[in-house]
């Protein structure tokens, strides 16, 4: 639902941002559309092998308590990732909501157009899967496969996003409008 860029699906969204499981989809749903780029830093442990323990630590981890290096910081490390706060997106989206336009489809907080795909997938700052939907989106939507794939040498990617990107300027696509294979859907 995220990539069909929808704004009628964000309050879904939100709301699944509450729940554990969908937090992190519903955050990459959320920035394909909005392009609002919240990021979090969070902390995540180590998952726990308890065959790998010695007993004391067994006995520690039963107690409930964490296990630490020895210097009192647990075992894990830090995370920067796209913001699964539902407090975060509810304020952004309440701050920003009046920017959407029912019926337009959206990528990166304006509305979906090829140039827009081709932003996404030079940003560095794009997801790797939605790096990959947007390639994708160029075949399916559009009607034009300039084999991108996000895991070929970055050189063969400007290549092809390069000539993508000349493609992208023919005028041909209206933006925030639907497509298939290249023709409106609506």
């Amino acid at each position: 639902l995220g990539l069909l860029g929808d704004p009628a699906n964000i309050p879904l969204f939100l709301s699944l941002t509450e729940q554990a499981q969908f937090g992190g989809a519903a955050a990459l749903a959320l920035q394909a559309m909005t392009g609002a780029a919240l990021i979090e830093t969070v902390f995540v442990p180590d998952e726990i092998e308890e065959d790998e323990l010695f007993e004391a630590e067994k006995e520690q981890v039963k107690q409930g308590k964490p296990l630490d290096r020895g210097d009192g910081r647990p075992f894990g490390v830090n995370v920067t990732r796209l913001s699964q706060d539902p407090r975060s997106w509810n304020d952004w989206w309440r701050a920003h909501k009046d920017q959407f336009v029912p019926g337009v489809r959206y990528r990166n907080g304006a509305p979906a157009c090829p140039a827009r795909l081709i932003d996404a997938l030079t940003a560095e700052s794009t997801p790797h899967p939605l790096r990959q939907y947007c390639s994708e989106e160029l075949a399916i939507r559009y009607g034009n496969d300039f084999g991108i794939e996000t895991d070929m040498p970055v050189p063969n990617q400007y290549a092809r996003l390069s000539e993508a990107a000349t493609w992208s300027r023919s005028g041909r696509f209206a933006e925030g409008a639907w497509y298939f294979g290249g023709f409106p859907a609506r």
